[in-house]
C-alpha cells in the first residue's frame, strides 16, 4: 500500500507536469521549472539540518523587543517563510546563471524533439512529487516521535526514503521544537497549578542540587540516574492528605506552599510536588524531563494526578515515572504505566 501511494504521488505530478508544460511548448517553462524544483530541494535539505540554528537566532533578535509569545510565535512563522524564501531565490539564482554559462544547445534540443521536452517536463513533475513526498514523511515521523496518537502512523516502513527521513529526524529535535512551543505558549497564558507558577514548582536550590549530584555520582547510565532520583523522591516525601483535601475543596484553606523547594524541605507534598521535586534533580544531573498531568486510578476511582517522563539520551527513549506511586509498586517505565494512567498531557519540559 505504501509504495502505491508513493507511485501515485509521482505519477499524478509527472502528469500535471507534462500536461502544464504542453500548454505553452516552451522550452524556457520547462528549464525555468527545473532549476526551481532542484532548487526547492536543496533548500528543505538546507533549512531542516539548520532548523536550530535559524530558530534561536530568531528567539535571540524577538528577545530585543517587548512583544506578546503569540505575536512572536507569528513573527518566527514569517521570519522562517523569508529565510527559506530568501534561500530558495539564491540558490535558483545560481542555477540559472550556471545553465546560462552552459549555452543554449538544451534550449534548441528540448524546442526541436518532442520527447525530450516530454521527459524533461516528467522529471520536473518526479522532482515535485519528491518534495511532497518529503513534506509527508517528514510529519508523519515527527507525529509519531511527538506521541501525539496512542499508536504510531506505520504505513510507510518500509519505504527506504522514509526510513532515511526517520534517522534524520532525531528525538532530540522533535522534543527540542516541543519545548520552544511549550515555552513560548506558557509566556502568553500564566497557567497555576496548586497555588504557584509551574516555573516557581519546579525551582530549585543549592542543596537540591548537589543531593541530586551526589546520589548519581556513580550511576554509568541515564537509566541508572533516573531510577535512583525516582527512589529518592518516592521513599522520602510523604504524602500530604490533608493538602491533598485542602486542593480537592474539602478546606477553607488556600495553597500556597506547593513545588520541589518546598517538599524537600518539609519531606511532604502531593502528587505534584513530587512531580516537581523529581524535575528539579533531573535537572541538575542533566536529564530531559517532563511534567505531565492526567487522570491515575487509586485504587477505587480516576482522580487528578502528576507524573513524569524522563529522557533515557542513550537509549533514545522516553519513559514514565511515577514518584508519588512509588510505595504502591513498580511505576517506573513500567509496562502497564498507561493502564492506571490516562488523559496525559505534557506541562512543560525542561
Amino acid at each position: 500500500m505504501s509504495y502505491i501511494i508513493c507511485g501515485a504521488i509521482l505519477i499524478i505530478s509527472a502528469l500535471i507536469s507534462i500536461r502544464e508544460a504542453f500548454k505553452s511548448y516552451d522550452s524556457d517553462y520547462v528549464i525555468s521549472s527545473l532549476l526551481k524544483s532542484t532548487a526547492s530541494l536543496i533548500t528543505i535539505f538546507i533549512v531542516f539540518n539548520f532548523f536550530d540554528y535559524f530558530n534561536n537566532g530568531f528567539e535571540e533578535i524577538l528577545a530585543n523587543f517587548n512583544i506578546s509569545s503569540r505575536l512572536i510565535l507569528a513573527c518566527k512563522l514569517i521570519m522562517f517563510v523569508l529565510v527559506y524564501s530568501l534561500i530558495q531565490l539564491t540558490i535558483y539564482l545560481g542555477l540559472k546563471l550556471l545553465n546560462s554559462l552552459l549555452g543554449n544547445d538544451w534550449r534548441r534540443i528540448c524546442e526541436k524533439n518532442k520527447i525530450i521536452f516530454t521527459l524533461s517536463s516528467g522529471i520536473i513533475g518526479l522532482l515535485k512529487g519528491t518534495i511532497i513526498l518529503i513534506v509527508l514523511f517528514s510529519i508523519v515521523v515527527f507525529i509519531n516521535k511527538s506521541n501525539i496518537l496512542p499508536k504510531e502512523l506505520n504505513l510507510f516502513q518500509d519505504v527506504k526514503l522514509y526510513r532515511t527521513i526517520d534517522r534524520t529526524i532525531s528525538n532530540d529535535k522533535v522534543h527540542g521544537i516541543k519545548k520552544n512551543l511549550v515555552r513560548e505558549i506558557s509566556k502568553a497564558t500564566v497557567t497555576y497549578y496548586n497555588g504557584v507558577t509551574l516555573e516557581d514548582g519546579v525551582k530549585s536550590n543549592k542543596e537540591i542540587n548537589e543531593t541530586a549530584k551526589n546520589l548519581v555520582r556513580g550511576a554509568k547510565t541515564d537509566r541508572e540516574k533516573a531510577k535512583i532520583l525516582y527512589a529518592f523522591v518516592g521513599s522520602n516525601i510523604k504524602y500530604d492528605d490533608s493538602k491533598a483535601d485542602t486542593l480537592m475543596g474539602n478546606s477553607s484553606r488556600e495553597v500556597n506552599n506547593s513545588g520541589a523547594i518546598e517538599a524537600f524541605n518539609t519531606r511532604t507534598g502531593v502528587c505534584f510536588d513530587y512531580a516537581c521535586l523529581y524535575v528539579a534533580m533531573c535537572k541538575a544531573v542533566g536529564l530531559k524531563v517532563e511534567l505531565v498531568m492526567g487522570d491515575a486510578f487509586d485504587g477505587k476511582e480516576y482522580v487528578s494526578h502528576a507524573w513524569n517522563r524522563v529522557y533515557l539520551k542513550d537509549k533514545g527513549v522516553w519513559i514514565n515515572v511515577d514518584p508519588t506511586f512509588y510505595n504502591a509498586g513498580n511505576y517506573f517505565g513500567n509496562k502497564d504505566f498507561d493502564k492506571d494512567h490516562i488523559n496525559s498531557k505534557i506541562v512543560g519540559e525542561w
